[in-house]
């Protein structure tokens, strides 16, 4: 007879799969006392699961309850300065995540990792995932430090920022056959400047410089938000 915790440990290595209480019985190596154990288990765990569920939802409802009201004490302008922080921060780390992800993977080129393994890292880190999210925060950024841009009424809409966003990369800065240029934000003789096709984005390996087509003419143009935008469309 198997004690409590070696059922315990088997339950803990197969209860995601599918069937495993029928496929245990199948192997014949446990007996009926042992299979209804088992089964108690995992009635046990689930209820548990429950009861952590319904108490993290009910934690979720009183924090944004308490949260609307923590807002109620401050002025709106404390709270646009508290989120604009929390904007700078969080586009920060995740711009330093992505090109901490593309240096990996120039790295795993250059130490001619297979491809097939180059793609399976690229894809669990999922850095169109990161750069979508960066772009979501970043126009929230922009609205937030330019609010009469909303009012307007030749404000940038989200339908022409998706529509400049989609405006090929490839047009404005010359790429070689490899998909490499020279960068135009820090002097270089060796190309350097990347362009990630399936992204419509640019990554330099030379001076990190990342993001996308707005982000580009904005900064090689020195151009308003807008007017990348509008120079896109």
């Amino acid at each position: 007879m198997k004690t409590q915790e070696q059922l315990l440990n088997i339950w803990f290595n197969v209860w995601h799969i599918p069937g495993w209480l029928r496929l245990l019985e199948k192997t014949g190596d446990y007996s009926q006392e042992e299979i209804s154990l088992l089964e108690n288990i995992d009635e046990e765990a689930l209820r548990c699961a429950d009861a952590v569920e319904d108490e993290y939802f009910d934690f979720i409802k009183k924090y944004r309850a308490d949260l609307n009201e923590w807002k109620k004490e401050f002025p709106a302008e404390e709270i646009k300065e508290f989120r604009m922080r929390f904007l700078d921060y969080e586009i920060g780390r995740l711009n330093r995540l992505v090109e901490w992800i593309w240096k990996g993977y120039e790295e795993s080129v250059t130490a001619d990792v297979p491809f097939w393994l180059r793609k399976a890292v690229l894809d669990i880190n999922n850095p169109g995932k990161i750069e979508g999210t960066i772009r979501r925060l970043s126009v929230e950024k922009q609205l937030l430090e330019h609010p009469d841009d909303i009012k307007k009424l030749d404000r940038v809409s989200p339908e022409e920022i998706a529509h400049a966003l989609n405006f090929p990369f490839n047009e404005l800065l010359k790429f070689n056959a490899a998909g490499f240029a020279i960068c135009p934000f820090h002097n270089e003789k060796n190309p350097s400047f990347h362009f990630i096709k399936r992204l419509n984005r640019g990554h330099c390996f030379g001076c990190q410089w990342h993001g996308d087509v707005i982000n580009f003419l904005m900064d090689r143009d020195h151009l308003s938000f807008k007017e990348a935008v509008r120079s896109l469309l």
